[in-house]
């Protein structure tokens, strides 16, 4: 019993970010809104977890992108020549001046980087991001009701369950109204008649919707979970 409450204790840990959508991460323009886990049927057809957690990958400050912005402020326009991975060719990248912590001293330095994006505006590359999305919510609500049916089964209070089983029907119902503004923002880009100020508050509404489910599960679901798994061990 001991293994398999912590197995579970683990699962419950890792779960809360399979969805890609940590409140950090969220702030990303590619719409990848977070670490990415892999999750398996166990031993016993216990659920665990295979593959390890990959979080943003993060701009690096070359000589180049830190040369070129030596004499200008924050927000300043910049472009520098360096080469492509692999390959002896060089390629041009544009941009502003940011200020970075890096180095062996980590301090702020002002390093050219790729603009951030208000919105995303390729069709195609919202429409994988939205089926990325709903991938990793149907792992979730099968993953959910395996642990909600996991808990009935070892006897935890009935109370207690009917609360995580409630607010897993809110979770759900958020998830899917965040697929759906996917759907609208898709509708919003592939229309002639929207305007950038309308693309841009919407993308910002995806975003925003994506921290408070992973704040409504964390505040709820995993912390209803934890409870029952600590009465289980009293």
């Amino acid at each position: 019993m001991k293994d398999n409450l912590v197995m579970f204790s683990s699962f419950v840990m890792f779960l809360a970010v399979i969805f890609g959508l940590s409140a950090s991460a969220a702030d990303n323009n590619s719409g990848n809104f977070g670490p990415r886990g892999n999750f398996n049927g166990g031993e016993n057809g216990k659920p665990q977890m295979n593959g390890e957690m990959k979080a943003p990958m993060g701009g690096g400050m070359s000589e180049e992108a830190l040369e070129v912005c030596e004499d200008k402020s924050e927000g300043d326009d910049c472009e520098f020549e360096m080469k492509k991975p692999n390959s002896d060719d060089e390629g041009t990248v544009s941009g502003t001046c940011q200020t970075m912590k890096g180095g062996k001293d980590s301090e702020e330095k002002l390093v050219c980087m790729k603009k951030k994006e208000d919105y995303v505006d390729d069709v195609n590359r919202v429409k994988v991001i939205k089926e990325k999305k709903e991938t990793e919510i149907k792992k979730i609500k099968k993953r959910v009701e395996k642990i909600i049916d996991f808990l009935d089964d070892k006897g935890v209070d009935d109370d207690l369950i009917e609360e995580i089983s409630d607010n897993f029907e809110t979770f759900k119902s958020d998830a899917d109204n965040l697929l759906s503004k996917f759907d609208d923002y898709i509708d919003l880009l592939e229309s002639d008649d929207s305007d950038e100020d309308s693309k841009v508050e919407a993308w910002k509404n995806i975003k925003n919707s994506g921290k408070e489910l992973v704040e409504y599960f964390n505040e709820n679901i995993r912390k209803n979970i934890k409870e029952a798994i600590d009465s289980l061990e009293d």
